[in-house]
C-alpha cells in the first residue's frame, strides 16, 4: 500500500499554488508508476474528495488496476468551482485565486481554476474500464450525495454506490465504523476477484 499527499498538501513537498487538477492526475499516475517499479503494480486506487475525482481520471492510465474507489468525490471538478462560487468562497485576483475549502484558505494560480472548469470528466469516465466503488456520506455537506449518483450514471463500467452511515461526514470525523466498512467492502471484493 502507498498513501501519499498531493503536491503542497499534508506532508508532501512542493507548492500547492503551482498545481492544477491535471497535475493532480499526473501525480497519481507517477505514484502508481513508482509503486510498480519499486514494489508491485497497484491493483486498487482510492481517492477522497477532489482526489477521488482525479483518481477516476487517472485510472485509465494505470493498466494494472482492477478497481477504483472514491470517497465523497465530486462528479467533476466544475462542481467544486461552482460550489465555491455559490458560497463566495473563491476570489480571483489577476492570475491568482484564493479558495476556502473546509474552512482552510488556499492560494492558487487562476490556471488551476480554469483547469477545473474545463476538464472533461465525461471523456475520462468513458475510458474507465475498472470496477468502481462509490462511497459517499448520505448527508455530506461539502460534496452532496447527488454527486455519487452522477458518477455512477456516467460510468460505463460496473459501478456501485455504497452509502456510508447516516451520521458520516465528508472527513469521516465521527468514529471509525465507516472506514471499517470501506476497508471490509474492498478487501472482500478483492478476496473474490484478485488476479
Amino acid at each position: 500500500m502507498l498513501r501519499f499527499d498531493l503536491t503542497g498538501l499534508g506532508a508532501s513537498e512542493g507548492d500547492f499554488a503551482e498545481t492544477s487538477f491535471s497535475t493532480r492526475i499526473l501525480d497519481i499516475v507517477a505514484a502508481c508508476t513508482a509503486l510498480e517499479k519499486e514494489y508491485a503494480a497497484p491493483k486498487l486506487l482510492i481517492g477522497h474528495s477532489i482526489s477521488g475525482t482525479a483518481a477516476l481520471a487517472a485510472a485509465s492510465q494505470v493498466p494494472s488496476l482492477q478497481a477504483v474507489a472514491t470517497l465523497g468525490a465530486p462528479a467533476d471538478p466544475q462542481h467544486v468551482v461552482r460550489g465555491l462560487r455559490s458560497q463566495n468562497l473563491i476570489a480571483v485576483n489577476g492570475d491568482m485565486a484564493e479558495m476556502t475549502v473546509t474552512g482552510r484558505k488556499y492560494t492558487v494560480r487562476k490556471t488551476m481554476v480554469d483547469d477545473m472548469e474545463s476538464y472533461d470528466m465525461g471523456q475520462a469516465m468513458a475510458a474507465l474500464k475498472k470496477r468502481l466503488f462509490i462511497f459517499h456520506a448520505p448527508h455530506d455537506d461539502i460534496v452532496p450525495f447527488r454527486n455519487a449518483a452522477e458518477i455512477q450514471s456516467r460510468a460505463e463500467c460496473d459501478a456501485e454506490i455504497l452509502p456510508l452511515s447516516e451520521g458520516a461526514t465528508h472527513l469521516l470525523e465521527r468514529g471509525d465504523a465507516d472506514a471499517t466498512f470501506l476497508a471490509e467492502t474492498l478487501s472482500g471484493w478483492f478476496d473474490l476477484h484478485l488476479e
